[in-house]
């Protein structure tokens, strides 16, 4: 059985650069679940979000990396095999690594995309498995 922690999230609509309960892109949502769940406050990297909309060289996982991050203390990458609730997923959607989500047991994610409502999925199955380009944890969870 699944944590209770991720039951308030659900159905959360979709909203362009939302980061609050009315309204998520999958960055708020994981911005959100972070203060909500864990008391951490993450930067706003809205603009390297837009930017990363706009299809620029910058990526999600280029934000995340230890080598580039500019979202503060985000930079721990972890293998597949040992990832945690709460550890943040990065997926490509087409030829870009712009969609996270949220780990809450293994092999389901927390995530929202648009045009749907936050949800819970499998990483490990048909639709995601092989966009999962990487794994990371903020580092006061090490």
């Amino acid at each position: 059985m699944e944590q209770f922690w991720m039951q308030k999230y659900l159905r959360i609509p979709y909203k362009v650069r939302g980061y609050d309960f009315d309204g998520c892109d999958c960055a708020g949502l994981l911005r959100l679940v972070y203060k909500e769940e864990l008391g951490i406050l993450l930067p706003d990297w809205e603009n390297e979000y837009i930017n990363v909309r706009r299809e620029s060289f910058r990526t999600l996982d280029s934000i995340f990396d230890a080598e580039t991050s500019t979202i503060g203390d985000f930079p721990m990458s972890v293998p597949l095999d040992e990832v945690q609730p709460f550890d943040a997923l990065v997926f490509r959607v087409g030829t870009a690594r712009v969609h996270t989500g949220i780990v809450t047991k293994k092999g389901r994610f927390l995530h929202i995309q648009e045009g749907e409502h936050a949800n819970i999925d499998d990483y490990n199955g048909l639709k995601w498995k092989n966009r999962l380009v990487g794994v990371y944890r903020h580092v006061s969870r090490i």
